[in-house]
């Protein structure tokens, strides 16, 4: 027996216990953060997003997947200076896309600032975070290398490394500076970020470098036709994510302007924002730690085996792709749901966190499969009916923000209401189409049915639980502690004793026989 680290299951292992680490940290990290700036700080950090998004997937959404795909191949071929080059060309994309997006929003910043954002007070932390345009972009195509060699560990390292420098970092400049104003400390988390992110890129190409030593030895290809081929995969690709985020953003964008429309004053509706954004979000994507390492993995894998037309194969990696994202997803529910309320008020001093948390959490299902979904259809290149699903979604989901938060009878739950619908809508599209193209017979009561009853009897379990505990005397927070650690107890034990999960040998997956 020895170990398999090119497996599917491999992969996902290692990228998710990274995921799941970074996440640990940037969950304590937030709730420090919304400590010591406060809502409105969070806001003003949380607002230049949009701008920092909408410029990443510019310059680099389709090409670190152009730079994976052909990577693959050229190692497939034995062309190790072929992959070196694809690595140069793609850097050199990336670099010249950022450098012009680094000077349109370098001259135009007052405008975007006061009449795109609304706030002026954004102008510093939008100026500090724009080198990160370019430093993620290259570390986004050094990344799309190493996945396409299938070492998933240089990724993995890089964002921990990235994640701890931006913690120390922020927390000390915040701890040592005193009597710091809400634009100061946006400005100072957006520095961190900067630093953060130029660590893991350091990171990642010291191990880089480490994996081409003898490339010289390898023949290569003309570097024109590593242009047109890496533009031909990335082109599509990004303008089709542009679209959505584009409607992402403006949709971010809209809800504090739309919250000041219901008759709240700005600087109220940029603290609702930022509990929102800040507080709320980072809580309803805990699972998406297993759910984008899956995706990350199985996308190659499924590439492979629609190019060879293995439809059983196909369906089978698509049907437990399907069950790990439910039952990631209803385990995370059977917690939130119940806890949604205290954790709110333990973690971040925010009772609005946890009445936004908890009716979202009860639609979490949706939000999973949308992205997990579209990730299969991604894999199956069909990115053009994936990305007009959630195209879709998102005008949705934008018209809803207009019209009903701007209404101060739904306010900030307006947004709760259109992200609900809108995962619901793109999420059954993308099913639809995965059965229409697979042949995929769904098997309901395992993918939803049987997880969806042990959610139900962990949440009850868990609220009964914490509210016994609070009534007897023991302290909030305690009983948030015990509740959760019991909650996730029982519902493992359910899951291992309904067959979710394997009773024995959880992790025979990493391995093969010799």
């Amino acid at each position: 027996m020895k170990l398999n680290t090119q497996s599917i299951l491999y992969g996902t292992l290692v990228l998710t216990a990274a995921n799941l680490f970074v996440r640990l940290l940037g969950f304590i990290y937030r709730i420090f953060l919304s400590r010591k700036i406060g809502p409105e700080g969070m806001g003003l950090f949380q607002l230049v997003f949009p701008v920092y998004t909408l410029s990443i997937t510019v310059a680099a959404s389709g090409i670190p997947v152009a730079v994976s795909r052909l990577v693959a191949q050229q190692k497939a071929l034995g062309n190790n200076k072929g992959a070196h080059q694809v690595v140069l060309v793609g850097v050199f994309l990336v670099a010249s896309l950022s450098a012009c997006l680094f000077a349109i929003i370098l001259f135009n910043i007052d405008f975007i600032s006061s009449n795109l954002l609304h706030d002026i007070r954004i102008r510093l932390a939008l100026f500090i975070i724009l080198p990160c345009i370019c430093i993620t972009g290259i570390a986004s195509v050094l990344k799309g290398y190493f996945y396409g060699i299938k070492d998933i560990h240089p990724p993995a390292i890089a964002e921990i490394v990235e994640q701890m420098i931006r913690m120390i970092l922020v927390t000390f400049l915040l701890t040592c500076i005193p009597s710091l104003n809400e634009q100061t400390s946006a400005a100072i988390a957006a520095f961190g970020m900067v630093i953060g992110e130029l660590g893991g890129l350091l990171f990642l190409h010291y191990c880089y470098h480490n994996n081409n030593n003898g490339i010289r030895k390898y023949k290569s290809f003309p570097q024109v036709s590593i242009l047109k081929k890496i533009l031909k995969i990335a082109i599509p690709i990004t303008l089709t994510r542009l679209i959505t985020t584009i409607l992402g953003s403006a949709n971010a964008v809209l809800i504090p302007g739309r919250l000041v429309s219901s008759g709240i004053s700005r600087n109220k509706a940029i603290a609702i924002y930022g509990i929102l954004s800040g507080m709320v979000m980072p809580l309803v994507f805990i699972p998406f730690s297993i759910i984008t390492a899956l995706s990350v993995v199985i996308i190659p894998n499924l590439s492979e085996n629609y190019a060879l037309k293995n439809w059983a194969s196909i369906r089978d990696k698509i049907s437990k792709s399907i069950l790990l994202t439910s039952t990631t997803a209803f385990s995370t529910m059977a917690l939130l749901i119940p806890l949604g309320q205290p954790l709110g008020v333990v973690l971040y001093k925010q009772s609005l966190a946890g009445d936004l948390l908890t009716p979202i959490a009860l639609f979490m299902i949706f939000t999973c499969l949308d992205y997990n979904l579209g990730s299969i259809l991604n894999g199956l290149g069909m990115e053009t009916r994936s990305a007009i699903h959630s195209t879709l979604g998102d005008i949705l989901q934008l018209f809803l923000t207009y019209f009903l938060v701007g209404n101060s009878y739904f306010g900030i739950y307006g947004f709760v209401i259109g992200f609900i619908l809108n995962s619901i809508v793109v999420s059954i599209l993308h099913f639809i189409a995965l059965i229409r193209t697979t042949g995929l017979k769904p098997d309901f009561i395992r993918w939803f049915i049987k997880p969806g009853l042990i959610c139900l009897v962990t949440a009850s379990a868990v609220r009964f639980l914490f509210l016994m505990l609070v009534y007897s005397g023991i302290a909030y927070s305690l009983s948030l502690i015990i509740s959760a650690t019991t909650g996730m107890i029982i519902c493992i034990t359910l899951l291992i004793c309904s067959g979710q999960i394997p009773r024995l040998k959880p992790f025979y997956f990493v391995y093969i026989r010799k």
